[in-house]
């Protein structure tokens, strides 16, 4: 009977009415349509219906999964939401769940609810019943299997020997058949490996199960395997569905029905993929194997490598086949490492042989030595071979007895670790093994030479030629070894550094990839790097030391004659000791190799805990998850650790006192003694919180595990993650954050809803043109700069530099459009290309979070969960995209910006580079050499990485980090509440600082990085100017260069500003530029609302141009707009209050773009300046309106006409906003009764609305006479004609438009054309601008005592007389009001109190009446 078959016949048998994991094996139903890759059908009555996907047993898919597209469709579509993770933060999780429930249903038929109960009720017993009967059943005819298989053994030969008893034997099998058809096939497995087991004499060992794992270990492995499964394997683990191990096909057929989502043909890992493409050593094998050791189904493991290197029972492998050795050390490695599991005799009689060539020695013939060296020959090679299953057996059955025996020395030793690994059941897996089940025991085995296949895997990995995880490297008898030395992690990596270094040199194979030792370095130093988060490699090692580097270190000390021998001997064994344990590069390399295996270790046994139920113990396997983190942490902590001291201290070695070395040496050592000592002891303490927690809540693992690691180990605890999780969501946190050095989430999240609302607006198309501007100025100022030093090879350089600007233009804003695209669609992974002040650093906190609220949910904390919501809310608000508008336009003007300065750079690099190796430019060199610079800037990402055009561009961008905007930032971070007038502090403070280079300030030595670059001249003074700029001379080749052109382009600033006062002075003498307006306030708000001036604006043509915000434009235009006005101000001499004249002019031209500009209002609230106060609130406010400035856009374009507001900060509010700001009061120009606008032109309104250019008309004749003459008249109107009533706004605007149908601007034409008062007028200004002393004068004469002053004071009262008259006669509440005022201060002149209250409680209640009616 072939039980291979019948196995086969029975697992058809129960397929037949269910879809099968074989899908080429099936009946495909008869459908209408072959649907392609692309469709995806509805599933009716009438549609056709094909098998699930991953082998399933229920559901039915609505998409033919046997065409290839359909395949490879429905497998991107189950990563797009696997992948997400369902450790994911909330708003991915839903999206997870979504992406899910399609998924089910389209593949399944299913909802993910019927999904999961379908899956559960296939997984809910191992026998495939839940039937206690049943299962019991199914154990006991388990425990029948080896005698039923003896039986069946005699029969069969019975019926083989004897004619006719076949009959018998038939009969027999017929009517003792097993119901469970696995164990029938076991059944038939037994009746041949039984017999073989009596026959050889051996029968015995099938009855050891209860002996100690030792003795065990001792057994052939067929005795060992027939052992587990007999016993342990139908007790305990569960039967397996073994089919016949002869083939691999089989096996893999085997694993991918137990397993059909994971190791199926369509599964997860799919092992028929693996044969094609792998040897038994892989990472991708090892990962399998990692997954079937904690099940524990180890021997699948075992068979599964041997079929991988198509290994039959007659077949032969050679030992360590991928390890090239290239010298007598790593040869001799290879042979140690063959040598486990041979025969005891082979390695007697290789001892003989060389004892008896040794002892021999010449007197031994040629023939005698011939014949022992082939015969050394031949036994070498036969350990090196694997011949059968039992060889390979027997060699894991060595290496788990050293693991075993090691593990049990370490756990001796170590009591307290002790303690830790004790399970529920109070027994320890290694001491207590026999006690145990084979799932409460599992344990990785460990391939031969492990620690140079896991230096070969980490480097194949790396590369991304391989998948999967590296060859155990902490194993039991690496931590024995480093017991020794210390309890800690650190220690068992010496122990695996010491092994790296005796391997020797040697190359590997790994998928058919060799790799060197040098390669297999650079993996490592690579992953170091990653974790450590060091700019680059090469920097990162030069704070490592080797042998040699440490050789040289200790003889240039030691040579010193006062170094005494005790001394000497001292510093080099406490520096042997630093370098072997801390600051050596091979303990750093080997340090990294451990950290990436153990992280991916875990995460296979973590993912064996999900996919391998009910077979894996999940106890132990969390213990093994467990063991693998406490390792890890302890070494992650330790590298920060090391690696930030050493950053730190840069060739600290060089400063120690020769005389002192000995005691330098072993201070450091000791320093970093403790510190290894208090994160091992932290990181204990943490996992024993972690197994209590597992046992108590397991559910709360994950965010502690989280929170710990994101706080370097201060949230060790439960009790101390809720803290921290209350701490993150209190929206307290909005005023000052918990923890000083990072604001807590609530804020976080409530202040980037803010940013987006705030950046809603025209922000992009200002940056667009501030970078834009700069551009076009960086090349006209260089050539200005090397114009005035007379450096012709700079000009000539300079054109080059800024050469090819169309193709450069067009390249940038290609990659302006693409980065926006990317950053819009995918904001996250894009955050780099954001300003730094526009965003908070992404972190794992978030999914802590998620974790934490969960816990809270459970435990009904309601007010926790639901700030935690709120918290969340705005979290995702802030994350929409669409609410990213701002700040996702912001990237196009930053990018195109980024693509110049690259641009910029490469053609620099270039021209240097070749011109300085060729002494000419040889323009194809150049090119090339441009292209390979340009190249390198960027990376995969397409974001800039080059330092050099990072600091370039940040200065224009304003995004460059500095004393003062880093000193803010953490001022805001710790005080969130500073943040209402400190919004952008980095922008603020780079745009001061930008500006004033345009002015002589830079030249004040020492002053900013601007002044010390014009007067670097020595080496030294070059290199800190270049500092300033983020820019290393040393490590930076062309430094010398860039420095030149920086040089040159400050120098030019200067000239540039020179030239521009000189040419505009005449100009804005005539009034065409103006600056920042009047030093008073009121006479400045009068100016723009009564005769249309607009500050910072340059006259081109009849319309005036808004220069706000464009640096090297701005400040000297500014400048000069002011000094003119105050010069040819007729009211006032330009030195009377000169003081007051020149703190407004610097302040408002440099201040206003510092963060100082947000303090001032602030200041002025707390000094009890209620308006300003109310205006605090009322801006703040208005941000926290989804869009707010994008609304404010959409306001100005509908309606631009100013209002006038009361002092409720509401009404800030409500004029920011479209349908809100209409009822507002206007503000009318009682002049000519005209709304108060910056333009009467209809499509300039709506340009103005959207352009960071604001245009506005020029002033009228008679606006400009009245500014010239300093009438200050509005002042007047702001109360009634008796000065007893205050205007509320709306009836000031009725006010203001009866004054202005009077027609009061005839009167004013009228006036203009009166000879005598501008005669009047010009006597003034002469005699203030001519008489030297006037500002010493005593007594000072007002220009407002002049007769054209009062007869427009007397023009205005009459007209508001009237106006009030027309007004109040329509409006007789007012009316009463009015004479109520006037009454009230008449009895308060009396005396008369409460007289005066009365009045004013029934004009109040009087109001309130009228309110209520409105």
């Amino acid at each position: 009977m072939d039980t291979y078959e019948d196995f086969q016949r029975w697992l058809q048998q129960d397929k037949k009415a269910e879809p099968t994991n074989n899908l080429e094996e099936e009946e495909t139903p008869t459908v209408t349509a072959t649907p392609t890759a692309t469709e995806t059908p509805t599933v009716t009555e009438s549609t056709p219906v094909f098998p699930s996907p991953f082998g399933a047993k229920y559901g039915n898919s609505s998409v033919d999964l046997s065409i290839k597209e359909n395949h490879d469709k429905m497998l991107e579509e189950y990563n797009t939401y696997w992948n997400i993770g369902v450790f994911a933060n909330k708003e991915d999780r839903e999206k997870r769940a979504q992406l899910k429930a399609e998924f089910d249903r389209k593949y399944y038929g299913m909802s993910s609810k019927e999904v999961s109960e379908a899956k559960g009720a296939n997984k809910a017993s191992i026998y495939g019943s839940n039937n206690p009967i049943e299962i019991l059943d199914n154990s006991l005819q388990g425990m029948m299997i080896p005698g039923l298989g003896l039986i069946d053994f005699a029969l069969d030969a019975g019926g083989t020997l004897i004619p006719g008893f076949n009959r018998i034997d038939e009969k027999w099998d017929e009517e003792t058949k097993l119901n469970n058809p696995a164990h029938q096939f076991l059944r038939q497995v037994s009746s041949v490996v039984v017999p073989s087991m009596l026959f050889s004499g051996l029968a015995k060992g099938f009855l050891l199960a209860k002996l100690p794992q030792a003795a065990r270990m001792s057994l052939p492995w067929w005795k060992n395997f027939a052992t587990t499964l007999g016993v342990h394997g139908l007790g305990d683990v569960g039967i397996t569905y073994l089919s016949d191990i002869s083939d691999e096909e089989t096996l893999s057929a085997t694993l991918g029905d137990m397993f059909p989502e994971t190791f199926g043909p369509k599964g997860r890992i799919p092992l028929p993929a693996i044969f094609k493409t792998t040897d038994s050593d892989s990472p991708g094998v090892r990962k399998v194997k990692n997954m079937l050791e904690a099940a524990p189904l180890s021997v699948f493991g075992s068979l599964l490598g041997i079929f991988l290197d198509n290994n039959t029972l007659g077949g032969a492998k050679k030992q360590l086949e991928w390890f090239q050795a290239l010298d007598e050390n790593a040869a001799r490695y290879k042979q140690l490492t063959s040598e486990i599991g041979a025969e005891g005799a082979q390695l007697a009689r290789l001892q003989e042989i060389d004892e008896l060539i040794q002892e021999g020695g010449a007197d031994l013939s040629k023939i005698k030595l011939d014949k022992l060296i082939n015969e050394k020959l031949t036994i070498e090679e036969a350990l090196g071979g694997i011949k059968s299953i039992d060889d390979l057996m027997k060699q894991a059955d060595e290496i788990k007895k050293i693991e075993s025996e090691a593990a049990i020395d370490r756990k001796l030793i170590d009591t307290e670790q002790l303690e830790l690994d004790l399970g529920p059941t109070g027994l320890d897996p290694d001491i207590n093994n026999d006690l145990l089940s084979t799932g409460a025991t599992a344990k990785q085995t460990v391939p031969p030479g492990n620690v140079a296949r896991n230096m070969a895997d980490v480097a194949a990995i790396k590369s991304g030629n391989s998948a999967g995880d590296p060859a155990p490297i902490i194993t039991d008898s690496m931590r024995r070894k480093g017991l020794l030395a210390g309890p800690t992690a650190r220690d068992a990596v010496m122990g695996v550094a010491e092994e790296t270094r005796d391997i020797g040199r040697f190359n590997a194979l790994v998928d058919g990839f060799r790799y060197s030792a040098k390669e297999m370095n650079a993996a490592a130093w690579g992953i170091y790097n990653d974790i450590i988060g060091a700019e680059t490699v090469d920097d990162l090692k030069k704070l490592f030391y080797s042998n040699r580097d440490v050789k040289n270190l200790l003889m240039g000390k030691l040579k010193v004659e006062y170094i005494n021998e005790d001394q000497a001997r001292a510093a080099a064994f406490a520096m042997r000791d630093l370098t072997d344990k801390f600051l050596g590069k091979s303990v750093t390399e080997s340090s990294a190799r451990v950290m990436d295996t153990l992280g991916r270790e875990a995460a296979t046994i973590s993912q064996a805990i999900t996919d391998m139920a009910p077979f894996i113990d999940n106890n132990r396997a969390m213990d093994l998850v467990i063991g693998k983190l406490q390792f890890l942490m302890d070494e992650y902590a330790l590298n920060k650790y090391i690696s930030g001291w050493s950053l730190k201290n840069k060739n600290w070695f060089d400063q120690v006192i020769p005389e002192k070395v000995d005691e330098a040496v072993q201070n450091i050592l000791d320093e970093f003694g403790l510190a290894q000592e208090s994160i091992h002891l932290k990181n204990k303490k943490f996992t024993q919180e972690l197994k209590r927690l597992y046992r108590e809540q397991p559910e709360a693992i994950k965010p502690l595990v989280n929170a710990f690691s994101h706080t370097n180990g201060d949230v060790d605890s439960l009790a101390k993650l809720f803290k921290w999780a209350e701490q993150q969501v209190t929206p307290l946190g909005l005023l000052k954050s918990p923890d000083p050095k990072n604001m807590n989430l609530f804020a976080k999240a409530a202040w980037g809803v803010r940013y987006n609302n705030m950046l809603s607006g025209i922000s992009a198309f200002r940056a667009g043109l501030g970078n834009g501007v700069q551009l076009i100025l960086r090349p006209m100022t260089a050539f200005l700069g090397h114009g005035v030093t007379g450096n012709l090879e700079g000009l000539k350089r300079t054109i080059y530099y800024n050469g090819a600007i169309f193709e450069t233009n067009r390249r940038a804003i290609i990659d302006g459009f693409q980065m926006m695209k990317k950053t819009h669609l995918d904001p996250k992974a894009m955050m780099n290309t954001y300003r730094k002040d526009f965003v908070f650093k992404q972190d794992a906190s978030w999914e802590i979070l998620d974790g934490v609220a969960e816990l809270w949910k459970k435990q009904n904390q309601w007010g926790k969960s639901y700030q935690y919501q709120m918290a969340s809310r705005l979290q995702q608000f802030a994350n929409m995209r669409w609410a990213r508008v701002g700040m996702t336009g912001m990237v196009f003007p930053d990018v195109f910006t980024n693509t110049h300065l690259a641009h910029y750079i490469s053609r620099l690099k270039a021209y240097d580079d070749v011109f300085s190796e060729f002494g000419f430019a040889d323009w194809k060199k150049i090119e090339i050499a441009e292209k390979k610079h340009y190249d390198k800037f960027f990376d995969k990402d397409g974001l800039i990485k080059d330092k050099v055009v990072k600091s370039l561009a940040g200065e224009i961008q304003l995004n460059v980090d500095d004393g003062v905007s880093n000193w803010l930032t953490e001022a805001t971070t710790a005080y969130p509440i500073l943040k209402e007038v400190l919004t952008f502090p980095r922008t603020a403070s780079n745009a001061m600082k930008a500006g004033a280079s345009w002015t002589p300030v830079s030249l004040i030595p020492g002053m900013s990085k601007y002044s010390k670059t014009i007067y670097a001249r020595s080496p030294q003074d070059i290199a800190a100017a270049l500092a300033e700029h983020g820019i290393n001379m040393a490590k930076t080749p062309n430094a010398q260069v860039i420095f030149e052109q920086l040089k040159a382009e400050y120098i030019g600033r200067l000239a540039f500003s020179s030239l521009l006062v000189s040419t505009l002075w005449q100009y804005a003498i005539a009034g065409n530029i103006r600056g920042n307006g009047h030093y008073n306030a009121s006479e400045r708000n009068r100016q723009r609302d009564e005769l249309n001036y607009e500050p910072k604006t340059i006259k081109i043509g009849d319309k005036w141009y808004s220069f706000k915000g464009i640096i090297g434009l701005e400040h000297m235009l500014t400048l000069i707009g002011d000094l003119a006005m105050y010069g040819t101000d007729s009211d006032e001499h330009i030195l009377e209050n000169f003081g007051a004249k020149l703190t407004w002019t610097v302040g408002a031209t440099f201040l206003n773009e510092s963060p100082l500009a947000g303090v001032e209002p602030l200041f002025d609230a707390l000094n009890g300046n209620q308006r300003a106060w109310r205006r605090l609130v009322g801006q703040s406010a208005s941000s926290w309106v989804p869009m707010s400035s994008g609304l404010g856009v959409v306001n100005n374009a509908i309606d631009d006409a100013q209002r006038i507001l009361s002092d409720d900060w509401v009404d800030y509010v409500k004029n920011k906003f479209p349908v809100t700001r209409g009822p507002l009061a206007k503000r009318i120009n009682f002049w000519d009764g005209k709304e108060v606008r910056d333009t009467d032109n209809w499509f300039l309104r709506k340009l103005n609305a959207i352009s960071p250019i604001q245009v506005s008309d020029g002033q009228e004749p008679w606006q400009i006479w009245l500014q010239d003459i300093g009438y200050k008249g509005q002042a007047l109107i702001k109360m009634d004609s008796t000065g007893s009533y205050e205007w509320s706004p709306h009836e000031a605007e009725e006010i203001y438009r009866i004054m202005g149908n009077m027609g009061l601007v005839k009167e004013v034409k009228r006036l203009m054309k009166n000879k005598r008062y501008n005669d009047e007028i010009a006597a003034l200004s002469n005699h203030r601008k001519n008489s030297i002393e006037y500002n010493k004068a005593r007594i000072q004469l007002k220009t407002n005592l002049l007769p054209v002053h009062q007869e427009l004071n007397t023009i205005i009262r009459n007209a508001l007389k009237k106006a009030e008259a027309i007004y109040l006669k329509d409006h007789p509440n007012v009316k009463q009001a009015i004479i109520n005022a006037i009454e009230a201060k008449a009895r308060l002149k009396t005396g008369d109190v409460q007289g005066a209250a009365k009045i004013q409680k029934r004009d109040l209640e009087t109001k309130q009446l009228i309110n209520y009616g409105n």
